[in-house]
């Protein structure tokens, strides 16, 4: 039976797997060492070997495994050994802490604030506050055709979910009223009841609003990473700087 020829994919997945160790990677048609950062020939199993054997091949896999240790040990240890490390394998010059946070925290703060408002204009604001619920008349109209769709499921896991999701929405205390001021602003109805005072203006806006405090929450996560308990000597102003700059590095 005549022998059936390898393809370049079989080729190159196989040697990735052959050599788990060696850095070598495969986009399905290209044998690539990361270590050497070049491309291998892989027609006869011994240039794969041959390349894998060389001092070079060996110097640079040794390079990448004690650049993988360094940065562990220095970001474990302290943040002067980061600094060290940094500096090594960047051959720049790294600011100290203090520089950095009197040089530039207060400029890019100043930015921010400038992109807000930018951003903002004369646009009606919406703030939140953790535990609350708003109103997005499409958000909640997903959420009730979720419901609907739901309550269409038969059998006992059907029930079961269904009694889950019944529970879930009876003690959200504030689902009534963004029902409510969902009717007035689809012109369903224009004598929906609310417990809250809201001026005309209020309830037109309240389209613009979240249904979740998902944001709040967001920037709760973001300002336990800065204020860590080994940083609890924050004085106010750096940490106002610090939190408002990272809940908006995205914009």
């Amino acid at each position: 039976m005549p022998k059936v020829r390898s393809s370049k994919t079989c080729k190159a997945t196989k040697y990735v797997s052959e050599f788990p160790d060696e850095h070598l990677q495969s986009d399905g048609q290209i044998l690539y060492c990361a270590a050497c950062e070049k491309s291998i020939a892989i027609e006869q199993r011994f240039q794969v070997t041959q390349h894998l054997q060389t001092n070079k091949h060996k110097e640079n896999k040794n390079r990448k495994l004690k650049f993988k240790q360094n940065f562990l040990s220095s970001t474990i240890t302290s943040k002067s050994n980061l600094k060290s490390f940094l500096e090594k394998y960047t051959a720049q010059s790294i600011p100290d802490e203090s520089t950095l946070r009197k040089n530039y925290i207060q400029p890019i703060y100043k930015e921010t604030l400038v992109s807000i408002r930018n951003s903002i204009g004369d646009g009606p604001i919406w703030v939140s506050i953790d535990e609350t619920t708003d109103v997005d008349v499409e958000s909640l109209s997903v959420v009730e055709e979720a419901v609907k769709r739901l309550e269409k499921v038969q059998g006992p896991i059907g029930d079961i979910v269904n009694a889950k999701v019944k529970n879930v929405l009876q003690k959200n205390s504030g689902l009534a009223e963004m029902k409510a001021i969902k009717s007035i602003l689809t012109g369903i109805s224009s004598e929906a009841s609310l417990d809250v005072e809201l001026s005309p203006s209020d309830i037109v806006n309240m389209q613009y609003c979240p249904i979740t405090s998902v944001e709040v929450e967001r920037s709760f996560s973001r300002y336990k990473s800065i204020l860590r308990h080994n940083r609890r000597s924050f004085e106010f102003e750096n940490l106002k700087m610090h939190v408002i700059i990272n809940c908006n590095q995205d914009n």
